[in-house]
């Protein structure tokens, strides 16, 4: 009966998602339900956790290669984060924690805290990771006494280095040094709110890829990537932009040049917003449980693999599987209000 329910909801997303003419026009009726989709994000949510129990992930490999171990690790470990925050039996949250166990274990090896001997293309790729996995640990229960005296000891040069930041970057640096306690360098104290691309309010057509993930991460920092349910940063006329504009970005990153990266970033801005009750939502969130891989990824890199090998696996569809499951979990677990001005 399960899988039979499976197919007929998959046949219905089929149906409300063929294929549109390319001209952007956004229905923004009102919903009148949720979208109809509980057993395929269910099925969804199990084979990507299946997926990533499958997956090669050898933290020692990584960090001899001189890649971004701690990147990796971070989402590697925000991964099983959600998928913990989303269980509600305890069985399975106990499973997922003896999932996470070795990579615990890893971090508690002196060779794995090296970030004050990396060079600083590497510091700077691995930094503001180096933070999160310590948040991540403590979030699912670990001691992280040990890590936090190795982030005291590289601190003078995590606390120099913060000058070559993003904004966005630095309020979240400040985000993660206010939560532990830790002494803010000046750089940090003089940080002010900063939205960036959205208080520009930049004309769609001004958008590239980067200025793009740029306007998804001041969303993800207004929200603390999830952890909170409210906002008080953007104000009215940030909030009207932001309405104004996601629904352009998930046509294009679905329709126009399809990168489902991106639109599972985006599908996940308005989840954080509240911003779900349109058809251009539902269309989005469909497709994207209509485009997980046989294996339970999501994401297109086969191409890159002939070149880098299964190092892909953690390199690129890790990335992508974790915004699309983030997307479908904080729709269907969570809670947002964030529209709600504060400011």
């Amino acid at each position: 009966m399960r899988i039979f329910l499976f197919f007929v909801v998959l046949f219905l997303l089929n149906i409300s998602c063929k294929p549109e003419v390319k001209k952007q026009q956004f229905d923004t009726t009102k919903e009148t339900k949720k979208v109809e989709s509980d057993t395929a994000y269910l099925v969804a949510k199990t084979k990507a956790h299946n997926w990533i129990s499958n997956l090669k992930f050898d933290l020692d490999y990584i960090q001899k290669k001189k890649l971004g171990d701690k990147k990796f690790l971070a989402e590697y470990l925000g991964f099983y984060w959600k998928l913990f925050k989303s269980e509600k039996d305890k069985l399975a949250k106990e499973q997922i924690l003896i999932q996470v166990q070795p990579y615990y274990n890893f971090t508690l090896k002196d060779e794995y805290h090296n970030m004050q001997d990396i060079d600083d293309k590497l510091f700077k790729k691995n930094s503001m990771s180096y933070l999160r996995v310590m948040w991540l640990l403590d979030e699912l229960g670990f001691d992280i006494s040990k890590y936090r005296q190795e982030v005291d000891r590289i601190k003078p040069r995590l606390d120099l280095h913060l000058k070559i930041r993003g904004n966005w970057q630095k309020e979240v640096f400040k985000e993660y040094y206010s939560f532990f306690d830790m002494k803010m360098p000046k750089i940090l104290q003089m940080t002010k709110i900063n939205n960036g691309v959205i208080a520009k309010q930049l004309a769609f057509e001004k958008y590239d890829r980067n200025k793009a993930y740029n306007f998804t991460h001041f969303v993800f920092a207004a929200f603390e990537y999830g952890n909170k349910t409210t906002q008080s940063r953007f104000n009215t006329s940030d909030i009207a932009y932001i309405k104004e504009i996601l629904p352009k970005f998930t046509y294009h990153y679905r329709m126009v040049k399809p990168n489902i990266d991106l639109l599972g970033e985006f599908v996940t801005c308005m989840v954080f917003m509240g911003f779900t009750d349109t058809v251009e939502f539902q269309k989005s969130y469909n497709y994207l449980l209509l485009h997980q891989n046989d294996n339970g990824s999501w994401g297109s890199y086969e191409k890159a693999r002939a070149k880098i090998g299964n190092d892909i696996d953690f390199r690129a569809y890790l990335h992508t599987t974790l915004v699309v499951l983030e997307a479908l979990i904080e729709y269907n677990e969570g809670d947002f209000t964030g529209s709600v001005s504060k400011r």
